[in-house]
């Protein structure tokens, strides 16, 4: 795989073997993600995206293709204990203002006083 991958792409991440994802020779890794969430049918494209919990190995949410991997964004921010996005009135999108301005209406902030 790594001959795959060369310059002007260069990379600084670990380079796996490929593996089969569907039929008798899939990994078991694939064979449990499409019993979990696909009732055993072959996963039909790339980029499947799995949420998974990495103390119990539960398989939290999938996502198929077609959806974009923000799509899995609020379910990990609740996972890592990250407040929701703020949406102040402000203009302040991401929380940083932590409500300081007074004007959030999000439930994410600190109550206003």
């Amino acid at each position: 795989m790594e001959r795959r991958v060369e310059p002007p792409m260069s990379y600084r991440y670990p380079i796996f073997d490929k593996v089969e994802v569907n039929g008798p020779g899939a990994h078991e890794l694939f064979e449990y993600l499409r019993r979990e969430t696909l009732q055993g049918k072959d996963i039909s494209w790339n980029y499947h995206k799995w949420l998974i919990d990495g103390y119990s190995g539960k398989v939290l949410a999938h996502f198929f293709p077609r959806e974009s991997p923000l799509a899995a964004e609020a379910q990990i921010r609740d996972l890592i204990g990250l407040k929701p996005f703020c949406n102040c009135a402000c203009g302040d999108t991401n929380g940083q203002c932590g409500g300081d301005c007074h004007a959030c209406e999000c439930d994410g902030c600190p109550p206003q006083f």
